[in-house]
């Protein structure tokens, strides 16, 4: 016990994880301690406390983690895809909407034989996207319909104050597919189908092309599902006028809620009956 004093000691504490042992030394007011390996002890700095009559002290310690928390994906409900979809139907595509659970992980008991409190009293959860914090997402599961990389942040919290901890991310992708387009020889155009996994927004651009769009009304998550209209313009129109036919290429670019442009492409032989 070099370094500290021993001066009516009354109450002892031991915290084996700080390989520590504290008492109360009535006699001086003051609360000491001492390195249960013999090593340097010391005194607790009481500035600002009332230590009259000083005894029994005991150990508070924020929350200890011993297994961390961890997320997982709730298992999608099996949909059958029909064997034969019908000419110019959206193709199948499956969603990306996911829901996350989130587990508390394990946190170390209270040692009352050695009056040193560290149990959690409370455990909250927040959900992150992208390492941002999800407004309002405070429940220990979480439905996600944007793109992003998602994990969970679980807080215990006692009288010493709180520990976060981080989970690791799982990550939800976009995707999208295009169908056969239908072509309307009576307009000389065409309607191409296409599906998404979440709301977001489909351009279609290319030569020969008037651009047009499918997007997700707001607010909404629901992907997109339907047909997107070709027409030619320009040169492609006029040889489609006078040829009855034009070659042309379609260039998709889905870009999901949040999320990054996909890209995909269409050649397309429209027909025009003079």
């Amino acid at each position: 016990i070099s370094g500290t004093t021993v001066e009516g000691p009354y109450g002892v504490a031991i915290d084996p994880t700080a390989n520590r042992v504290y008492w109360a030394n009535v006699e001086s007011g003051t609360i000491a301690f001492a390195g249960l390996d013999g090593g340097t002890g010391g005194t607790v700095d009481t500035t600002g406390a009332n230590t009259e009559y000083v005894s029994f002290p005991v150990v508070l310690k924020t929350p200890v983690n011993t297994t961390p928390p961890t997320i997982t994906q709730v298992p999608k409900a099996v949909k059958v895809q029909k064997k034969k979809a019908k000419k110019g139907a959206p193709p199948f595509v499956e969603s990306q909407a996911q829901t996350f659970n989130c587990t508390q992980g394990s946190w170390a008991p209270d040692l009352y034989e050695g009056y040193v409190y560290r149990a959690p009293q409370t455990v909250s959860y927040q959900w992150l996207r992208n390492e941002r914090p999800i407004p309002g997402a405070t429940a220990s599961s979480y439905a996600a319909t944007e793109v992003g990389d998602y994990a969970c942040r679980v807080t215990a919290t006692n009288g010493a104050g709180p520990t976060a901890l981080d989970t690791s991310a799982l990550n939800i992708q976009a995707s999208f597919r295009l169908g056969g387009p239908t072509i309307n020889k009576k307009k000389g155009t065409a309607k191409l189908p296409l599906a998404t996994s979440g709301a977001g927004v489909v351009a279609l651009s290319g030569k020969g092309l008037k651009s047009q769009k499918l997007k997700s009304k707001a607010g909404s998550t629901a992907p997109l599902s339907g047909s997107i209209l070709v027409k030619a313009k320009g040169k492609a129109l006029k040889q489609l006028k006078s040829k009855g036919k034009a070659k042309v290429k379609a260039k998709l670019a889905f870009t999901p809620t949040n999320g990054s442009a996909l890209q995909a492409s269409k050649s397309i032989a429209l027909r025009l009956k003079h």
